[in-house]
């Protein structure tokens, strides 16, 4: 099964914690097999491009904004808010 990819746009990886990315690629991941069960991949693999609308998802006091592109198979970071220490990186 293919895996989704993660880009962090114009984010800097670095700046976030490697606990909290790994813990957000494994929680992509997880969506990802969700999206395969349901066959969405391949439904929309040949067409055109198909970009979700922005979600949010926490880790820890960490809240990320992203897009799922179904027909590359990739999730692409918007924004990154480190509650703990009120930064917001987009």
């Amino acid at each position: 099964m293919p895996r989704i990819g993660v880009q962090w746009n114009l984010l800097s990886a670095a700046r976030i914690p490697r606990g909290i990315r790994l813990s957000l690629e494994a929680r992509m991941a997880s969506l990802w097999r969700s999206l395969e069960r349901f066959r969405i991949a391949q439904v929309l693999g040949g067409k055109e491009a198909c970009r979700s609308e922005a979600f949010e998802m926490s880790v820890d006091y960490w809240t990320f904004t992203y897009e799922i592109d179904l027909s590359e198979g990739v999730a692409i970071i918007q924004r990154a808010i480190d509650h703990a220490r009120g930064c917001i990186m987009s």
